[in-house]
């Protein structure tokens, strides 16, 4: 599972890394549950959150509370980390 981990980040993506507040809103909802930013690339990102078992397959990653959405998936998942790809048009810039 690590190498599946590791390996959906792209090579020679731009990459970034840090401890950056986001927020996850589930698909059809307006609530927010807050979540760390652990590693963020233009494809796809890590995040730190309260349970991983918890986050829904799909849902949108917000960087400020009334910002615009990113939709993304989830391709991993650990007791308190997740591995997601964005998915759609408008993926942030990593250095979002």
């Amino acid at each position: 599972m690590m190498e599946a981990a590791k390996s959906f980040f792209l090579k020679g993506a731009s990459q970034q890394q840090g401890n950056t507040n986001a927020w996850i809103r589930q698909t059809g909802s307006f609530a927010i549950q807050q979540c760390h930013v652990v590693h963020l690339s233009g494809t796809g990102f890590r995040l730190k959150v309260a349970d991983a078992q918890q986050i829904p397959d799909s849902f949108s990653l917000l960087f400020s509370k009334s910002g615009p959405g990113h939709r993304a998936s989830v391709k991993w998942r650990r007791a308190r980390e997740i591995g997601a790809e964005f998915s759609g048009a408008n993926p942030p810039p990593p250095s979002a």
